[in-house]
């Protein structure tokens, strides 16, 4: 999406619709909802959709945005498959996790980002105020899921997992009584020394660090 615009994706490459704004599950499910299916059996959508953008309609809608209690975890029967062929793929870097020999686990844990850089879509699509996930069923989810999937690592996705301190120490207490190993990304701009120690205690594996300027004062890291 950083490389093409909304009409040359309906335009030259040819979809019939594109998601141009709002959760992306939530424009998904609106393009399920309201396919309409021809004699010839082609899906055609007709008319613009809160967040999505037609080949047939160019409306721009406002998209929608989902309540952190509705977002949802993988399903048991998903992560069961997923074992079944993770002999499979431990080396596949398509698959495998970015840290060697493990596979992990991606939980959104947030959405949305206040900064809004130009070359990021993370803004537009999931807006640019922060939403987060409750730590405690997040947690308890993930000791189900412990249960019947030996989880190497899991990754808490969001933009920036440090935006929010307080947040932050309590998803970090949490990780720590888990005893599951994780990784994440943070903003320069919100890591702290402080952070940086409360994850060192937490069975924190890796830390990302995303770099949104280039000014003089981060161009000496």
């Amino acid at each position: 999406m950083c490389s093409f615009t909304y009409e040359q994706l309906l335009d030259e490459v040819g979809m019939d619709a594109v998601i141009i704004n709002g959760d992306t599950e939530s424009g998904l499910e609106s393009i399920i909802k309201n396919l309409k299916v021809n004699p010839r059996r082609t899906n055609k959508l007709e008319k613009a959709l809160p967040g999505v953008v037609v080949a047939k309609d160019r409306t721009r809608i406002a998209g929608e945005y989902a309540n952190p209690s509705d977002w949802g975890f993988p399903e048991r029967s998903l992560l069961e498959s997923y074992l079944k062929l993770r002999g499979n793929f431990l080396n596949e870097p398509s698959i495998s996790s970015s840290i060697e020999n493990t596979l992990e686990l991606p939980i959104t844990v947030k959405k949305g980002c206040r900064v809004n850089c130009c070359f990021c879509t993370i803004s537009s699509y999931q807006g640019t105020k922060v939403r987060e996930r409750d730590l405690d069923s997040m947690f308890a989810k993930i000791s189900e899921i412990k249960e019947y999937f030996p989880l190497d690592l899991f990754s808490p996705y969001g933009a920036d997992l440090c935006s929010d301190e307080a947040y932050t120490s309590k998803f970090a207490e949490m990780a720590k009584k888990s005893g599951v190993r994780w990784k994440g990304v943070a903003s320069v701009n919100s890591l702290t020394p402080k952070m940086i120690k409360e994850f060192s205690e937490a069975n924190c594996a890796r830390i990302g660090i995303g770099l949104e300027t280039f000014s003089k004062d981060h161009s000496t890291i």
